[in-house]
């Protein structure tokens, strides 16, 4: 072989294990950005679902217990420091009674580009929305299958898209996870994602950035929960892109259920999760915040 060729192939071997080098240093993922403990509120024990506002600074949370929790976000450098102004509302049916026992385990949670509230409940498997928190709820058709769904493995994780579509995942199941999609026009043929490990879907989100975000738990006695983040991009072609944004170690949190995506004023987006205290005076309901970063980008 030449000389000069030698030199050639060198640098183009050279110059595509660079490339191998700098891809995976480039790849999202998320950094701790703090923690804030739950006010206790009489009756607002178990959150399970969250909401923020576009900004960070209000939020809206529900418990198992068959209520809503909201307030407003005191943050310093954009990291939440307080937690203020919390309000508890009873989640009532159509006849304006509270719910209660098997009706009221609420587990997933998303609002609307048009205000409305809508919550999925396990054990009595089904969707509620509301008009205002104050207001009687109208009932949506369940998913298909829904209805024979575990007792207490039903549909945790609930978003909506910037189009109105819902979707949904139950926590129980076998194969690949089974994303339950309704439009106005009613229940579409559902996506499949890729199930990782031991992991079950708690909680997700469409962020600002119009990717699906799915939060996810185990469990493992005595060490405690572990929680993990995935981000897909949803297509016509299926959920592509899988990233994994965030896997904590056994015990580092409790059990974190809910998750709201937003972004920061700094154009980061923001993973903010809340906690499940299990209504458990040896645990608390928290809220945990990450920022999606990228390796070898400005932060």
């Amino acid at each position: 072989m030449p000389h000069r060729a030698g030199r050639g192939l060198g640098a183009a071997i050279l110059f595509g294990l660079g490339l191998g080098l700098i891809g995976p240093a480039w790849a999202d993922h998320a950094e701790f950005a703090g923690r804030v403990t739950v006010p206790s509120v009489p009756g607002a024990g178990g959150l399970s679902g969250l909401e923020l506002s576009d900004d960070g600074a209000q939020f809206t949370a529900i418990s198992d217990r068959g209520g809503f929790l909201t307030g407003r976000i005191a943050r310093g450098n954009g990291t939440a420091i307080a937690l203020t102004d919390l309000t508890r509302w009873a989640m009532r049916n159509s006849q304006g009674r509270r719910l209660h026992g098997l009706k009221a385990d609420a587990e997933g949670l998303a609002i609307g580009p048009d205000g409305r509230f809508y919550v999925s409940f396990e054990r009595d498997h089904r969707i509620l929305s509301w008009l205002s928190l104050q207001g009687h709820p109208f009932a949506l058709p369940a998913p298909p299958g829904a209805r024979t769904l575990p007792l207490n493995g039903g549909m945790e994780a609930l978003a909506i898209s910037a189009d109105g579509a819902l979707h949904t995942l139950a926590e129980e199941g076998t194969g690949p996870l089974v994303l339950w999609r309704r439009s106005p026009e009613g229940w579409k043929d559902p996506l499949s994602l890729p199930r990782r490990g031991r992991f079950r879907p708690v909680g997700a989100d469409f962020g600002p950035d119009g990717r699906f975000y799915l939060l996810e738990r185990d469990f493992f006695f005595p060490l405690g929960f572990r929680t993990r983040v995935r981000r897909f991009d949803l297509t016509a072609d299926g959920a592509l892109n899988e990233t994994e944004l965030l896997s904590t170690p056994f015990g580092q949190f409790g059990n974190l259920e809910g998750v709201s995506v937003w972004r920061g004023t700094d154009g980061a987006i923001r993973l903010s999760m809340v906690s499940d205290n299990n209504t458990s005076v040896l645990q608390r309901n928290q809220f945990v915040e990450y920022r999606v970063v990228t390796d070898g980008a400005d932060r």
